[in-house]
C-alpha cells in the first residue's frame, strides 16, 4: 500500500498514538522503516522527474519545425518543461 506523507502520517497517529502503542519498539521501528522506504520512494520519483523535465528542457531548445516533425507539441511541450519536479 503506497501512502504519500500526509497520509502516512496520519495513518502513524492513528494507529500507534491513538492505541497506545507509542513505546512499542516494535511497532515504531516497523512504523520507521516503512516510513523511510515512502521517503525514499518519494526523492526518488522527484530525481525521476526531475531528469525528465531536463529531457523536456532539452527538447524544449528545438525549433517548431523540428518538433512538429517528431510530433511534439510546442505549448505542451514548455508547458510540461516548466513544471516543478514535486508535480506529477
Amino acid at each position: 500500500m503506497k501512502l504519500h506523507f500526509g497520509e502516512l502520517a496520519r495513518e502513524f497517529r492513528r494507529t500507534d498514538v491513538a492505541r497506545g502503542n507509542v513505546g512499542s519498539r516494535t511497532r515504531t521501528n516497523s512504523s520507521k522503516s516503512r516510513i523511510a522506504a515512502e521517503i525514499v520512494t518519494l526523492l526518488s520519483l522527484w530525481r525521476a522527474r526531475g531528469a525528465h523535465r531536463r529531457v523536456l528542457a532539452e527538447l524544449a531548445a528545438l525549433d517548431d519545425h523540428t518538433l512538429r516533425d517528431i510530433g511534439v507539441d510546442c505549448a505542451d511541450l514548455h508547458w510540461q518543461a516548466s513544471k516543478p519536479f514535486w508535480r506529477a
